[in-house]
């Protein structure tokens, strides 16, 4: 099979069949839907097609340790924020996350939904693994209480909080960081974590001065990332055998981080509403 293409290169496709980073033998058919207004399948939205940042991310989680299970210990535990076509959330399932893949309509159901439940398939035919992926929808711009509060099917207590891809809107910004925060601290009420989940996020510096304004947003909701540095990610995508010139991912950014309560107490510093969940 040939190696994946950038996502820049693969807009037009209805179907990517995309291979895992550790494993280029299993390989996940994602579905996706154009955003283009002129195309007769459009959403109108961009969370229904691949995108870059998830790529690249998924090679940089790739060549971290695997998380260590066993029957008297639980496994890992990730939290995927704007899953999108959910080739990220899947990736951190065949590595052996239990893995929470959260978007909002209409990328719940026209794309996230359907590509979770034949990855798994997938996953589960090419692995010995029994993979776990629970698709809920989680729309940021309802956080409003102080403490998160989900229903009986949505756990929030995680190791991980990944997003990629979601820099994007100014306006959004502040929805996003706030449920990162609420559920860093959600996390903490668990008596079997001491420490905020690490958060991975990975961008696209298309507008320099809005990515920027982005990271001093995070500082203000108590979320401190750093960057990862470019060689490092670009021997991890390298090391896929993905044949990537740099140029093909030029402008992605990996960064790393944990929330911690900010110095200014923020009444913003809201949770997030869960809307309705469903196991996959």
């Amino acid at each position: 099979m040939s190696p994946p293409l950038p996502a820049s290169s693969t807009k037009h496709l209805d179907v990517i069949s995309h291979p895992l980073p550790r494993d280029a033998l299993t390989v996940l058919p994602l579905e996706q839907l154009s955003s283009d207004p002129d195309s007769a399948k459009s959403t109108g939205t961009t969370g229904t097609t691949l995108w870059l940042g998830g790529q690249v991310l998924s090679c940089y989680l790739s060549s971290l340790p695997l998380p260590a299970r066993s029957p008297a210990k639980p496994a890992k535990r990730a939290i995927e924020l704007g899953a999108g076509v959910g080739y990220l959330s899947l990736v951190l399932a065949s590595l052996g996350y239990d893995v929470v893949s959260t978007d909002i309509p209409p990328v719940l159901e026209t794309v996230l939904r359907p590509n979770v439940m034949v990855g798994l398939d997938v996953l589960r035919r090419s692995t010995a693994q029994t993979p776990v992926v629970q698709v809920c929808e989680l729309d940021w711009t309802t956080t409003t209480a102080h403490t998160v509060t989900p229903g009986a099917d949505l756990d929030l207590s995680v190791d991980m909080i990944i997003t990629s891809d979601t820099i994007y809107h100014p306006d959004l910004l502040p929805h996003l960081f706030r449920t990162i925060a609420c559920i860093s601290r959600s996390s903490l009420d668990n008596p079997q974590r001491s420490t905020p989940p690490t958060v991975y996020l990975c961008l696209e510096r298309r507008d320099s001065r809005m990515v920027d304004t982005a990271l001093s947003r995070a500082a203000e909701f108590g979320l401190h990332l750093k960057r990862v540095g470019h060689g490092r990610v670009a021997k991890c995508v390298e090391k896929t055998g993905w044949g990537w010139a740099e140029e093909d991912w030029q402008g992605v950014e990996v960064y790393k981080g944990r929330w911690s309560q900010p110095d200014t107490h923020d009444s913003n510093l809201t949770a997030p509403s869960d809307g309705a969940s469903a196991n996959v």
